[in-house]
């Protein structure tokens, strides 16, 4: 897991945003119904997101699940990830938002 980064409140919020916003990312290249240009940084924002999932997180069941919990703000209480800890878990999140962030250049 990457080190832990103290990052704006800004960019959390535009990280989570993102992951909220992909599967809507994901339908529009697969549909190429939008300007190439858009298309192109929707799979250059998908790419970003896939790899820093990848290098996060052990499994792609773990990747997907963090997806839908920092995309929708979902904590520990809520979560699908019940086989860990909550301070594992947090860090965990954390790492992926700081991963995420670094790949889109955001830190």
């Amino acid at each position: 897991m990457p080190k832990k980064v103290d990052m704006p409140k800004s960019t959390i919020r535009m990280v989570e945003a993102l992951c909220c916003d992909y599967s809507r990312m994901k339908n529009e290249v697969l549909r190429e119904r939008k300007a190439s240009e858009v298309l192109w940084n929707y799979k250059k924002i998908l790419k970003s997101i896939d790899e820093a999932l990848t290098e996060c997180c052990e499994t792609p069941s773990m990747a997907q699940i963090m997806l839908f919990d920092v995309g929708h703000r979902v904590g520990y209480e809520r979560t699908e990830m019940t086989y860990m800890c909550s301070e594992t878990y947090y860090k965990l999140k954390c790492a992926v938002k700081t991963a995420i962030a670094k790949k889109l250049n955001y830190i």
